[in-house]
């Protein structure tokens, strides 16, 4: 008896989603036949896994390797009728994700944009400073305080000024 499986997922990040089939593979007592993983032209990367994993294993696996994504075709095929102990089933694992480190040919900005990015940039700095200086607000009311009452006490005395 030969039991073959397909399995295609729509994941988040196509390298995390393969560590995590590696994982369940090992924990099944399978193995990694072969991967190969290409780049699309609109950024999706994908991951294709040939895995060998012990026939009354094999649809277990497929139930967790489901779980880390959005199922897009999921079948199983028995071929022959004579059940042996030990043997390999093999399951091709298609990841549909996206790149983790992509990096596109950006458009050119127009004056606007770039204006906009250098307000919002300046705009986070002082933004930064301020809540940098927050926690030392009762420094400064102190000092606030101590300035008020000394110049109050410099106004009360008269100028020692000759004429």
């Amino acid at each position: 008896m030969l039991k073959t499986g397909t399995l295609e997922l729509n994941v988040e990040n196509t390298e995390t989603a393969k560590d995590i089939v590696t994982q369940e593979v090992k924990k099944y007592d399978g193995f990694i036949q072969s991967e190969n993983i290409s780049l699309n032209n609109n950024e999706k990367k994908i991951a294709y896994l040939k895995v060998k994993v012990p026939i009354q294993k094999l649809d277990y696996l497929m139930d967790d390797i489901s779980r880390i994504g959005v199922i897009e075709n999921k079948g199983t095929e028995i071929s022959g009728q004579n059940y042996v102990e030990n043997t390999m089933s093999d399951l091709e694992i298609t990841l549909y994700g996206t790149t983790e480190g992509y990096t596109g040919i950006d458009k050119p900005k127009s004056f606007g944009d770039e204006s906009f990015d250098a307000i919002s940039s300046g705009w986070s700095v002082i933004t930064g400073i301020f809540l940098f200086m927050l926690p030392f607000w009762p420094l400064f009311l102190i000092i606030g305080i101590g300035y008020y009452f000394y110049k109050k006490k410099n106004k009360n005395i008269p100028n020692n000024q000759s004429n």
